[in-house]
């Protein structure tokens, strides 16, 4: 009984172990996230310098598929640490972004919709917070990718 109780208190008190995609934990290292994905492949330098950002380097990027929807998994890591900081899901072409909304809706509830002051291109945003982590739909009708889902780890997290 004892051992089960050191166990629950041991995973309640893990804060890198929030993430809330597939296997991964935040504060893993490229390495660690490379083993659980071995055919992960490094972004090209144009690519790269695209994506990233002052919180966030994109060091990694596999194929994935989850319920139906094809998706590009890009693995972003600070930059200061080099430790796994924010997962992010490219919906692939064909993929249907209003399905994808309901699943996170259904999965995460209603959240906040940010939908800004000036949206012509119709933008549709959707952020939850789920045990500290940042979860974040966005949903561009005018732009390749059209739709995203970002999980940011509780440290890069914006607080609301």
């Amino acid at each position: 009984m004892r051992k089960i109780i050191l166990a629950l208190l041991l995973c309640c008190a893990s804060t890198a172990a929030r993430a809330d995609w597939q296997n991964t934990h935040w504060s893993m290292s490229v390495d660690e996230v490379h083993a659980l994905y071995p055919d992960a492949q490094s972004l090209a330098p144009e690519q790269l310098k695209q994506l990233t950002t002052p919180a966030h380097v994109p060091q990694l990027f596999v194929p994935y598929a989850e319920d139906g929807y094809g998706y590009k998994a890009y693995f972003y890591f600070a930059p200061g640490t080099q430790r796994l900081s924010m997962v992010q899901l490219y919906l692939e072409p064909g993929g249907d972004s209003a399905a994808l909304l309901k699943s996170l809706l259904d999965r995460y509830g209603k959240g906040e919709t940010d939908i800004g002051p000036n949206n012509a291109m119709k933008v549709r945003v959707q952020n939850w917070k789920v045990d500290g982590d940042a979860v974040t739909y966005a949903f561009f009708p005018e732009l390749a990718p059209s739709t995203g889902v970002k999980y940011v780890g509780p440290s890069q997290a914006a607080p609301k």
